[in-house]
């Protein structure tokens, strides 16, 4: 969905990323050939995003340029910021928050000129089309599969904002009552960083009946609510929000766990078991997956971690919908880090999630599993170097067998990947084959040994850092054959 962007704000973004994961100093030459953007233009580019005087700005002088990031902030603070500075993505909200609006509204609200306002919408207008959502010409409005159009404008306000901050206090304060009742009737404990979610869901969702938008329900679990006796929140709801607070209404902004099927608890999965020979094969699917990397990894599954991870999965593959991300993925980035520690980890927990899914399930789909299994179950993450290439290490000291045999718990212990250690103290040559690793305290080993550690009878920080380089060299030339 990045497409959204104008040429601009899309190169804008990427250089931001590219001086992200690199943040030592970067050539001007080096980014321009890297991400085919003339210099010139990366230079414009640098005094435009410094001009925003922003907390996060771009350091540049004649050795280079870097992201500068304070530690109060974090990356993700640049996608709101190419939100609140897109005219794309500015007028495409616009446009929700106000159908029916003119062009020449547009323009004066963004402070363009109308022809400009038209050239944003035409740019994303094809880009919509993709995905079921039509921004008609005539009158301005969000038409199409109403779901994707909902669940689209999700995506887009949790990644605009950090929090509630599109809500005056009023609003916030009568979608928590809502909220918290509605749950509550039913005997649901909900956390704050669900609550939130549930507000923004609710809020957004009203917006699209404020227009007479609907969603045809297939249930409609909500049949009471102690707030429809109280005459002075309804009314207030109503001149809040510009809808009246009606059961139909309620059920239709909760319309998610109307359509898809919402476990709140492992009990109350149990419970069903008996009811549907579908739900008793599905997670009986999902516990022999998890049985199987439990096996396969040798780590243990409690089953409090089974439990959870079952009732999570069953929820994700209740809500059988494309994740429409804008601009930040946040379950692909997350993996993105660990793939760079870990390189089969996609490809080896995706073999295992893939059959829980439909044929045509996509990659950001597997990635929400994939993130649900690591999150959720720790001894697993712990593990994942069980999965890389083994690199063998040899263990000679110049003192005595303890003194080796502490050094070999050490490594094992505390060595985040895949090695498998040897200790060298029988009298016989030392000769280790180039695709392994010697760990010595003789001060000075001979040239003939490819991969040394030498280290002052106990691992040093810089030891640790020598020997992870060192197997990370290693693993990366086994995986391509070097």
């Amino acid at each position: 969905m990045r497409q959204l962007l104008s040429n601009h704000d899309l190169k804008l973004l990427t250089l931001l990323e590219k001086l992200n994961k690199n943040r030592g100093k970067n050539s001007l030459k080096k980014l321009s050939s890297s991400l085919t953007i003339p210099i010139r233009t990366i230079s414009t580019y640098i005094q435009e995003f410094n001009g925003y005087n922003l907390p996060i700005y771009i350091s540049s002088d004649n050795r280079g340029v870097r992201l500068i990031i304070p530690k109060e902030h974090s990356f993700r603070y640049i996608y709101s910021v190419i939100f609140k500075n897109s005219l794309e993505l500015s007028v495409l909200q616009q446009i929700f928050l106000a159908e029916n609006m003119s062009l020449d509204e547009l323009a004066e609200k963004n402070f363009v000129s109308t022809s400009t306002v038209k050239r944003a919408i035409s740019r994303i207008k094809p880009v919509l089309k993709k995905e079921g959502i039509i921004i008609s010409g005539s009158n301005l409005s969000i038409t199409g599969d109403e779901e994707k159009i909902r669940q689209f404008l999700n995506y887009f306000y949790d990644e605009k904002y950090f929090n509630l901050e599109f809500l005056t206090k009023e609003q916030e304060h009568y979608l928590h009552i809502l909220v918290h009742d509605l749950f509550h009737q039913r005997g649901i404990k909900i956390y704050k960083n669900q609550v939130n979610k549930y507000i923004r869901w609710i809020y957004l969702n009203s917006i699209r009946i404020k227009y007479n938008h609907r969603i045809s329900l297939k249930n409609y679990r909500f049949s009471s609510s102690k707030l429809l006796s109280d005459e002075v929140f309804v009314n207030s709801f109503h001149s809040l929000f510009g809808i009246p607070l009606t059961l139909e209404i309620i059920n239709d902004m909760f319309y998610q766990l109307n359509n898809y099927y919402y476990y709140h608890s492992y009990n109350q999965i149990e419970k069903m078991l008996a009811q549907s020979s579908e739900l008793k094969h599905q997670v009986q699917t999902i516990k022999t997956n998890l049985h199987n990397i439990s096996i396969d990894l040798r780590i243990d599954l409690p089953d409090s971690t089974k439990q959870m991870l079952t009732l999570d999965f069953m929820n994700i593959l209740q809500f059988r919908n494309s994740r429409t991300f804008i601009l930040y993925n946040r379950r692909e980035i997350f993996l993105e880090h660990l793939s760079t520690k870990y390189p089969h980890i996609k490809d080896y927990l995706s073999s295992y999630v893939v059959n829980l899914m439909a044929p045509d399930a996509s990659q950001s789909e597997v990635n929400e599993l994939i993130y649900i299994l690591i999150t959720h179950w720790y001894e697993l993450y712990n593990r994942l170097h069980k999965i890389e290439h083994c690199i063998d290490i040899y263990i000679f000291v110049d003192t005595d067998l303890e003194h080796a045999l502490f050094i070999k718990k050490e490594l094992e212990n505390h060595c985040r990947y895949n090695i498998k250690c040897h200790l060298m103290m029988d009298d016989e040559p030392i000769t280790i084959p180039d695709t392994a690793i010697l760990v010595t305290s003789v001060a000075a080993t001979p040239k003939t040994i490819k991969n040394v550690i030498c280290f002052s009878d106990y691992f040093s920080d810089r030891n640790w850092y020598d020997l992870n380089n060192q197997i990370r060299k290693l693993t990366m030339e086994k995986e391509t054959g070097a």
